[in-house]
């Protein structure tokens, strides 16, 4: 019991504990320079540039899952000329922009790698979708 009094200060005081684990690789203002859909090595990659923190993909992993509150999704694939508010959304995104700006390419101007993605991080407990162009 003596040693229930002498340390029950320490048990009920979060602040007195020692922080243990992973620290943390990034902060979350940090954040804004990943794009949830990006492959684990496409974020090292970018981590290491940013801050020239060499983190492995399991640590990458578990940052976005403990820290940002992020898990890995299979995207629900939509295609874009069939989803009526994603084509308002995009034209309303494009209005401002003079047409001459505009280049159309064929289809070997699209990176694959975009296309074969069909995971996509998101917040816990929110759906993640993937806008396919028309090819």
């Amino acid at each position: 019991m003596m040693l229930y009094y002498s340390t029950k200060a320490v048990i009920h005081d979060p602040t007195t504990y020692q922080k243990t684990g992973w620290s943390q690789v990034y902060k979350c203002h940090e954040c804004q320079l990943m794009e949830p859909a990006l492959f684990l090595d496409e974020i090292c990659k970018k981590v290491y540039n940013e801050t020239g923190v060499l983190a492995s993909p399991v640590v990458i992993d578990w940052e976005l899952q403990e820290h940002l509150q992020l898990t890995l999704k299979k995207a629900g694939v939509s295609n874009v000329l069939k989803n009526l508010h994603a084509k308002a959304i995009f034209m309303h995104q494009i209005a401002e922009i003079p047409s001459e700006f505009f280049v159309f390419t064929d289809k070997s101007a699209i990176c694959d790698l975009d296309l074969l993605q069909t995971r996509q991080h998101s917040k816990k407990g929110l759906c993640t979708t993937c806008y396919v162009p028309c090819l």
